[in-house]
């Protein structure tokens, strides 16, 4: 039997929407990692959750730095787990809650057509405002306001 690229497409689509609903009812929310080409971001990676909208009310969250997948999955599921236990992440703030040595901050901005929080990731040299931090840490800032 040979499947054609189309139903390839259905096929794989139907699968990842029954992963998608495996992962809201276990979990309440999920992950995807898009890059290195995704023209959603300004780096090419979007890496960003789903359901923390429906589950806890909080704005879901995009990584544009191109992580490991190992460590994106650590990094979002360290902001799961502060959300679900009622921290709210607002833009403008640095939060030292996320990374060992490091702090964070968020910025609005969108993802497809929903409205969310990039975590901005800091520079080698811990920097994360505007205008200081260095390339390439600096493209994050592209297409945000706080």
């Amino acid at each position: 039997m040979t499947i054609g690229y189309d139903d390839a497409r259905g096929f794989a689509a139907e699968r990842m929407a029954f992963w998608q609903s495996q992962m809201m009812a276990k979990h309440g929310w999920f992950w995807l990692y898009m890059g290195p080409d995704d023209p959603q971001s300004p780096t090419g990676t979007n890496i960003h959750t789903h359901g923390f909208e429906a589950t806890w009310g909080h704005p879901d969250v995009q990584i544009v730095v191109a992580l490991h997948q190992k460590q994106a999955q650590g990094v979002l599921s360290e902001v799961a787990g502060l959300v679900k236990a009622g921290m709210k992440f607002e833009p403008g703030k640095d939060y030292d809650h996320i990374l060992r040595d490091y702090k964070v901050r968020f910025a609005w901005t969108t993802e497809g057509d929903r409205r969310v929080l990039r975590m901005i990731l800091p520079d080698k040299e811990g920097r994360l405002a505007r205008g200081e931090i260095s390339e390439p840490y600096a493209k994050q800032w592209e297409g945000t306001e706080e």
